[in-house]
């Protein structure tokens, strides 16, 4: 937020380092403080909604019986559900899911029939760290005149802080 500007001197690059040094340390301060905040607020949230949850299943417990019993009367026989005391009330049909006997024989019998391909699905992906590691082995030369290669990573700038006593560093934590 400050104008920095690119030092030209040790002792100029050494005091901006310290600086980055201090913003990391309040860095990690607001974020501990932020997520001690967030447990806090968590807790007094479970605290208050644990009686509401268990009350709220009781009810919905005592409910389905009775539900049950008089359904029929409260639709008309013609629909699953109503509206009473601000709630929608009664049944609706599940989720389908597909029941196979065994599975492995499935995909064996589907697999054979032409008509059945859009039924299966196939997937097929490069294990890079296969490839990597065989790079180095017997089939190198094949792979690579596959097409397939080492990729080196590029050199990548880092600046941390290091905490240890004794440093401005250390102390800032």
């Amino acid at each position: 937020m400050s104008g920095h500007r690119t030092p030209r001197s040790t002792s100029a690059a050494i005091s901006m380092l310290e600086r980055f040094a201090t913003i990391e340390s309040m860095i990690e301060a607001t974020e501990t403080a932020r997520n001690a905040a967030i447990a806090r607020a968590n807790t007094d949230a479970d605290s208050q909604l644990e009686p509401l949850l268990l009350e709220r299943a009781v009810i919905r417990e005592k409910l389905e019986p009775w539900w049950t019993a008089n359904a029929a009367e409260l639709t008309g026989g013609k629909r699953k559900s109503t509206v009473l005391g601000g709630c929608t009330v009664g049944t609706k049909a599940g989720r389908f899911s597909l029941g196979v006997k065994d599975e492995d024989q499935a995909k064996a019998d589907l697999q054979g029939l032409r008509w059945a391909k859009a039924l299966l699905r196939v997937t097929t992906s490069l294990d890079r760290k296969a490839i990597l590691t065989a790079l180095d082995g017997k089939r190198a030369d094949e792979l690579k005149a596959l097409g397939f290669s080492r990729q080196g990573g590029e050199p990548v700038f880092v600046v941390e802080r290091v905490a240890q006593g004794g440093t401005l560093a250390g102390a800032a934590s």
